[in-house]
Formats: structure tokens, C-alpha cells, sequence
């Protein structure tokens, strides 16, 4: 009988390997962290705001060498 991940467990993990991303590569965006780590945007979207929410991430201004890019433009995380 296979015993299958508990959702807290694989919740726990997930947090753990965005922090971990955040810290090898200082400010990445979200877009970045989901190529780095695997997982959905839409689960960086819920853990990056659970960790900004709890003081842990902090979102860094846009910057401006990327305004002539198209498309909204890409907040950093940091710790």
C-alpha cells in the first residue's frame, strides 16, 4: 500500500523550496522562481503572498532597464 504526501507536508515543501530559490538567486521574479523550482505560477502567486504577508518575502520595484519590454512588468522577491 502506497501512503501518499499529506497536503500540509507538500505545502511546507513548496514554501521551502521558494525560499530557497529566492536566496540562490537574490531578487527573481515570480515567472523565474516557477521555471527554477517546477512549480505553477499559481502556486508562487499563493506562496509569494503568504510569505509577503508574513514578512518573510518583499517585493522590490520594477525596474527600468526592462520598460521597453511588452507586457506588465516583473517584481523581484527578496528575503
Amino acid at each position: 500500500m502506497s501512503v501518499g504526501i499529506r497536503h500540509d507536508d507538500l505545502r511546507r515543501r513548496n514554501r521551502a523550496m521558494v525560499i530557497a530559490a529566492v536566496r540562490r538567486a537574490g531578487q527573481p521574479s515570480r515567472t523565474e522562481i516557477a521555471a527554477t523550482t517546477g512549480l505553477s505560477h499559481s502556486t508562487i502567486s499563493a506562496i509569494s503572498s503568504d510569505l509577503i504577508g508574513e514578512g518573510i518575502l518583499t517585493e522590490s520595484k520594477p525596474s527600468e532597464a526592462g520598460s521597453l519590454k511588452r507586457g506588465r512588468p516583473q517584481v523581484g522577491l527578496s528575503l
